[in-house]
């Protein structure tokens, strides 16, 4: 990372191609869960893909950094495509579940069992002088 004299920060780093910072945002990552049917916290895999493919895609690809608690542009350039065209694959669909995923439990009796709860908070919110929502 390199500061000119107009205060200007150019970064080292090589330029990211369109098509890496896609496969960086459509993939596989890990989610720390609390599954409920184990009744335990376990790493789960998420998946995102798209479900179904846009006409237009409309990306923006602007990157912040936080600087002392300030948020800062990065001047790091993408490269697009040739032609400006982005090839996706099969790979980019969603598909639904895979046959080794299991879907996820259905969490409808601790939902009812919230809002009891926020009830009391809001009633407490109220009471320390705070306005009611309508």
């Amino acid at each position: 990372m390199n500061v000119e004299g107009d205060g200007k920060v150019e970064y080292e780093e090589v330029p990211l191609t369109m098509t890496k910072r896609l496969d960086g945002l459509l993939g596989t990552g890990a989610l720390d869960y609390a599954c409920l049917a184990c009744a335990k916290n376990i790493v789960a895999l998420k998946r995102t893909n798209f479900a179904s493919f846009p006409e237009v895609l409309v990306i923006h690809a602007k990157e912040f950094q936080l600087v002392n608690w300030v948020p800062a542009k990065l001047d790091i350039p993408t490269i697009l495509p040739k032609d400006n065209l982005l090839e996706f694959t099969e790979a980019h669909l969603g598909t639904g579940l895979k046959e080794s995923e299991e879907p996820l439990p259905d969490d409808t009796e601790n939902a009812s069992a919230g809002g009891e709860e926020e009830g009391a908070v809001c009633q407490a919110a109220l009471e320390l002088g705070w306005s009611s929502c309508r």
